[in-house]
Formats: structure tokens, sequence, C-alpha cells
């Protein structure tokens, strides 16, 4: 029985993300010779941090991320990204893929192989106990990765699925809290820094939907500022477009990180 099942949406992401609730009841799979759970507690592959698998993906047909969809089970939450092929009908085969949690910044984040091209979803607010919001992304190459928004501590694992094309991501509770979470806003995505002390040189990550190139500024005590120069072009016509902007000398002590909407007090270790 599928619980929390949602289509995916492509409008952009509201600033601050909706209070979860999950109802959670045993979801199994038929087989034969009985059902069996779906994230079975004694499975392998689950890592609290760091590589947590990848999907050879020979022989994919994939050329479009299509649709999230996610539902909760009692043994854990399991999200799902499906595909189109370049026909537009659903894939068969799942594309390479790798995911990694970035713990210290509250992400999963999930690289697709260079035959996916295109996305029909944006960004997908979730409505589970382990997960806030998926962003789907291009960086300035043109390749597409999904950057999953963590919210309760979890572990996670990798998998896949054929006919249709799947890859799937499971989370179960385990693991210390997450000592950052990303900053958003209906434009703007910062992943790193969002407080703290930070050193030389500074390098602000996200991403940015919006056309127009959106630059960080770095306000010291004094009121000075500074602002890195512009490169590249704004927000993609189908997904977010990431950026990692150099502050290669920041001033030492207390700063204001700005960007679009979001302000970020840091301290720059002398």
């Amino acid at each position: 029985m599928i619980v929390a099942c949602a289509p995916a949406t492509t409008g952009t992401t509201p600033a601050k993300p909706a209070t979860t609730t999950t109802t959670t009841t045993t979801t199994t799979i038929p087989v034969r010779g009985g059902p069996i759970p779906v994230c079975a507690t004694d499975d392998p592959g689950f890592a609290v941090s760091g590589n947590v698998g990848t999907v050879d993906g020979s022989g994919s047909d994939a050329a479009s991320v299509s649709e999230i969809r996610w539902f909760a089970t009692d043994e854990c939450d399991r999200l799902e990204i499906r595909f189109s092929a370049s026909s537009g009908a659903p894939a068969l085969d799942p594309p390479p893929a790798a995911g990694v949690v970035l713990r210290d910044l509250g992400v999963l984040r999930l690289s697709l192989g260079p035959d996916v091209v295109e996305t029909a979803v944006l960004d997908q607010l979730v409505d589970s106990v382990f997960i806030r919001t998926v962003f789907v992304v291009r960086d300035p190459n043109g390749s597409i990765f999904v950057d999953i928004h963590l919210a309760a501590a979890a572990e996670a694992r990798l998998l896949a699925a054929s006919g249709p094309a799947m890859v799937v991501v499971d989370f179960r509770s385990a693991g210390d809290d997450y000592p950052s979470r990303p900053l958003v806003t209906d434009r703007v995505v910062v992943i790193d820094p969002t407080g703290g002390e930070v050193s030389a040189p500074l390098t602000v990550a996200g991403y940015q939907r919006s056309s127009e190139v959106i630059l960080p500024t770095l306000t010291a005590a004094d009121g000075s500022s500074r602002q890195v120069a512009a490169s590249g072009e704004g927000g993609g016509v189908d997904s977010w477009l990431s950026f990692a902007y150099v502050f290669a000398d920041p001033p030492a002590g207390g700063v204001i990180l700005s960007i679009d909407e979001i302000n970020v007090p840091l301290t720059v270790a002398g």
C-alpha cells in the first residue's frame, strides 16, 4: 500500500519548507514465496555519510528526469526518480548514477550519467520524515545532478530498477543531526557556507533559478563590502544552475555574506 505519494511539480520551490507529517504503515512487495519488506533491517548498503551506492546503467535509454515519487513504510522512506526516453515514452533501464551523503551540509547528491540531458522536474517538496525538498540542477558544463535536502538524521542507500527505469534512494533513521542545512529562497539556494567560522579562500556554493546572474557580497564590520566578478549565466530554462563563487582574500573577522534575500553571519579566521 502506497502511503504518501505525489507527482512531480514544475514550479519553483517555496522559500520555507512546509511542516511535514507522515503516516506510516508496513508496505510490502509481493514475490514468489511470500511478501518481503521494502527495507529489511538487515539489508546491506546503508551508509550515514559518503558513498551510498552506484548504478552501472550500461545500455540505458533514459534521457530525461520525468517524475519524483516517494512513500513511507515502517522500515524506511523510499524516494523514486523516474526517467523518460528521448522519444518521450517511459525509459526501461536506469541511467548510470552515483550517490553521496554530504552529511556536513545536510544533502544527498545524486550524479546522473551524461545521457540524461533534460528534466521535467525543477524541484519537489517531499512530505517525508527524512527529506525536505529535491532539486534538479545543472552544473556549468550542463550535466544534471539531483540534490536531496535532508531533514531528520538518516542513513541511506542507492538502488535501481528497470521496466520502468528508476533510481531509488532508501532512508532510515541513523546517525547524528546534520550540522548544517541549505538556505533556500525562490531564486537561490546556498549549500555552503551557512554560518560559523570559515577560512580563506572562501567559496560560496549553491544554485540559482533566476535567469539573471546573482552575485554574493561580503560586508565587513566597518561597512566595507566586496563582490566577486560575474561569470557564466543565470539559471537554466528547465533546471536550477549550480555556482561556486570564490572570495580569494576575504576580510578577517565578522562578515555578512549576502546573496539574494539570504544573509549569513560568518567569522573569517585571521
